[in-house]
């Protein structure tokens, strides 16, 4: 079992996202917060967002927030959605993206993005 937040204060990273600790751990790579990694996502990655409508894209903007203070767990857990800002049901939020499905596929998109290249 790896302790995250153990590692977070021997290598003096509190704000490292927990797979930046870990591959820095495993292979010497740079660690990036999850703050640098949606600076990112947002100045790389930008036509992602813009893809989708206005509902659907504050939908993900919030996912970023929540990402940039909790790290991935917050946006690959379905129960997010039951806390503010959403305070909402899972199927409720889908609706804005197509269903769950599409919510899924945008939320994955999203994920695979914050890590696609080195944080800025």
């Amino acid at each position: 079992m790896v302790y995250v937040d153990i590692l977070r204060e021997l290598l003096s990273s509190p704000d490292a996202d927990a797979f930046d600790l870990l591959a820095h751990v495993a292979f010497g790579a740079e660690i990036h917060s999850c703050d640098e990694r949606a600076a990112a996502l947002f100045n790389l990655h930008r036509e992602f967002l813009d893809h989708f409508d206005e509902d659907a894209r504050n939908v993900l903007l919030t996912l970023v927030e929540k990402y940039r203070y909790g790290g991935v767990q917050e946006v690959t857990n379905p129960r997010i959605f039951s806390l503010a800002p959403f305070n909402s049901d899972v199927r409720h939020v889908a609706k804005r993206f197509g269903g769950i499905p599409a919510l899924r596929t945008a939320i994955d998109g999203l994920v695979r993005r914050l890590y696609l290249v080195e944080a800025a």
